[in-house]
């Protein structure tokens, strides 16, 4: 009975904060937000269904094949926060760019980059919750689902780097013109 009352505790503060976070008007924790505004970056749908689609077959195929263990969770963990901890040293940087000298293609770039950084660090704090919890669940069929989950995230940040990558080569190539 313990049990089933922690359980439903944490889904409706779960929920709750779910709910909270993603509110448009919410200017605390701005979720839907930081989302939208890196979907905007995206001008084609091709570049959606490869950068957020596909990925769900190959997680799918790799959770159908594998689990993860505890001790690679925890190294995932440790290689998450390091990218974390990077991402927002490197978007502390780009925030102090002078903004005034720079043109409005850079500027627009500028942005469009910590848009990328601000979703990657969403993501990946979403991705430490997870992987909490993948820890405190026993051998049953959501450890699959949440490899499945854990393999997704992880390949949205992958893909979501090189996009960060990509965007850091236009700035270095404009600056040096």
């Amino acid at each position: 009975m313990k049990i089933i009352i922690a359980n439903i505790l944490i889904i409706i503060s779960l929920l709750c904060m779910v709910f909270y976070s993603i509110k448009k008007s919410n200017n605390f924790i701005n979720i839907y937000n930081i989302i939208k505004d890196h979907f905007k970056i995206f001008s084609a749908l091709h570049h959606i269904v490869v950068l957020y689609i596909l990925p769900i077959l190959t997680a799918t195929g790799i959770s159908m094949q594998y689990e993860f263990s505890d001790s690679m969770i925890e190294a995932i963990m440790v290689v998450v926060s390091v990218v974390i901890s990077a991402l927002l040293a490197f978007q502390g940087g780009i925030l102090n760019i002078d903004k005034d000298a720079s043109t409005n293609k850079k500027i627009k770039i500028l942005n469009q980059t910590n848009a990328s950084i601000n979703f990657t660090v969403l993501i990946n704090i979403v991705l430490v919750f997870i992987m909490l919890i993948y820890i405190a669940i026993y051998k049953t069929i959501f450890r699959r689902i949440f490899t499945g989950i854990i393999a997704y995230i992880l390949m949205i940040t992958f893909l979501t780097i090189l996009i960060i990558v990509k965007r850091i080569r236009i700035l270095m190539i404009r600056s040096e013109e």
